[in-house]
């Protein structure tokens, strides 16, 4: 297991969508994996839990429960709410 420090942005909240795929927990966790992992091999979407899909080579899927800093802002970004950046950390197995 290895744990990564996941920060998210005011660039990841303004460029960040509702869409579990795109919204600024996964944009700000596969920036943070393609700096701890050196290279960008998942897929992560982020809604009751976080899902990372490893597409190489084991093509595995991971799931991590939020963080309850994590779980708050989704739901206040998802409900239209002010959000802020923070930073949490993310315990995954990896690929």
């Amino acid at each position: 297991m290895s744990m990564i420090k996941v920060s998210v942005t005011q660039e990841n909240i303004e460029q960040g969508t509702s869409d579990c795929r795109d919204c600024p927990i996964a944009r700000a966790i596969v920036e943070a994996l393609f700096v701890n992992v050196y290279e960008m091999r998942a897929r992560v979407s982020v809604g009751e839990y976080i899902e990372i899909a490893w597409v190489l080579p084991s093509h595995k899927r991971e799931i991590v429960g939020h963080t309850d800093a994590s779980l708050k802002f989704l739901k206040d970004f998802d409900a239209g709410l002010p959000v802020k950046p923070f930073e949490f950390e993310l315990d995954i197995v990896g690929n």
